[in-house]
């Protein structure tokens, strides 16, 4: 087949750009590299010193023109449009076959335990130099088991004996996930919800899998501490915890003992929020950010929309969410002129995993949701979840290319 005779320009467009635009913020947002990553300063810059009293240079942050994380995201990138084109040259129905769907699942599930055993902060394995995050390659790696899965069983979805291993399945493959990531265990569940409805499950199933769902995300949040205090912290900012009468108004940095600072969990959003509000419509200029400089946390991981909103204003934000529009169109489009039900599935979920997880980021930064530590794909720094994201976007590509 001739290369671009069949191809989605309007989507591998959205694509580039989406990439171009990634690389484009991990460069403002790593150009001020904190001296302690990641802790937010209280009450002040971790550089700051007091009042008439001289800077300590050995906290002063690190600026550089092009930084060391800049470059490596900017590789990525490339293993990542390589294997775009390998994967939109390759036949998708290859992967219509059980050594993918459940040799990958088998897979994923090794990498998720060995992470949790000997990883950092049982998310990443490390690789000499390359660190590899199993949660995000797990994502692709659902999207071919569930499109497998439902294309062979479709005539017998609602019965009990598909229900039941691919309930086993998902459950191992999610709750693998959620040990360490909430986050992305929720994008999974939701994506694997989305395609069972698209497909023609019963909605008695769908309010059984909802309630078992519902549980155990519950138990996922209130078990852990560091969770439940910032779902807590959420709610109560909203004022429901206060109506109810069933906590007190304090904010948790407030109710400290004395003498101590408590780490305030809500610290992300408020200073999100406050970057979002000082970009105003145009913004302040790209690389003129001010909440990167060790005020915003995760500045170009799970937050950087607050520093496309400082920098970029209103309107790189809307610019950003119109592409994630644009690919919601095209892949679903896709998903309802597939030439096949496997690949009718399999470009369903590619398309609804990337949007929702872009939504739900979103959500977190404008503070509508509580912080849950995901990343906005193909624009938050990391090679994973960068890769994977590619992966599917080479997989739509491929289905489109084979369609009539």
């Amino acid at each position: 087949m001739h290369f671009g005779a069949r191809t989605d320009w309007v989507l591998l467009s959205a694509v580039l750009a989406l990439l171009g635009f990634g690389l484009l913020m991990v460069w403002s947002a790593t150009q001020y590299v904190p001296p302690v990553r990641n802790e937010h300063p209280l009450p002040e810059a971790p550089w700051a010193a007091p009042l008439g009293a001289t800077p300590d240079p050995e906290k002063a942050p690190v600026i550089t023109f092009v930084s060391e994380r800049a470059i490596k995201q900017a590789l990525w990138a490339v293993v990542g449009l390589a294997l775009m084109m390998l994967f939109r040259r390759q036949n998708y129905r290859r992967l219509n076959h059980p050594a993918w769907a459940y040799g990958g699942t088998g897979l994923a599930l090794a990498l998720l335990a060995l992470a949790y055993v000997v990883g950092e902060r049982h998310r990443f394995l490390r690789l000499g130099p390359v660190g590899v995050q199993p949660s995000e390659l797990a994502k692709p790696v659902l999207v071919i088991f569930l499109a497998h899965f439902i294309a062979e069983r479709s005539r017998i979805l609602n019965e009990r004996r598909t229900l039941l291993p691919v309930a086993m399945t998902l459950g191992l493959l999610t709750g693998a996930v959620m040990v360490a990531d909430l986050g992305t265990a929720f994008v999974m569940i939701a994506t694997a919800g989305a395609v069972f409805v698209a497909a023609g499950l019963e909605w008695r199933h769908v309010r059984t899998a909802a309630a078992v769902g519902a549980l155990c995300t519950l138990l996922a949040v209130f078990i852990p501490g560091y969770r439940r205090e910032r779902v807590l912290a959420f709610v109560r900012e909203l004022g429901v915890l206060q109506a109810l009468k069933l906590a007190p108004q304090n904010s948790p940095s407030e109710a400290a003992p004395a003498g101590k600072l408590k780490r305030d969990v809500s610290y992300h959003q408020k200073q999100s929020l406050m970057a979002l509000g000082s970009g105003g419509l145009w913004g302040v200029g790209l690389f003129r950010g001010i909440q990167k400089l060790g005020y915003l946390p995760e500045a170009d991981n799970d937050f950087i929309f607050a520093v496309v909103g400082e920098e970029l204003g209103l309107a790189g934000c809307t610019v950003l969410l119109a592409i994630f529009l644009v690919i919601w169109w095209r892949g679903s489009r896709l998903a309802r002129s597939a030439p096949d039900e496997f690949g009718r599935y399999l470009a369903l979920g590619a398309t609804f995993i990337v949007v929702f997880q872009a939504m739900v980021n979103m959500s977190v930064v404008v503070k509508l949701a509580p912080t849950k530590g995901l990343p906005l794909p193909m624009i938050s720094y990391g090679g994973s979840s960068l890769i994977a994201t590619m992966i599917l976007f080479g997989i739509l590509l491929s289905i489109r290319e084979r369609s009539v």
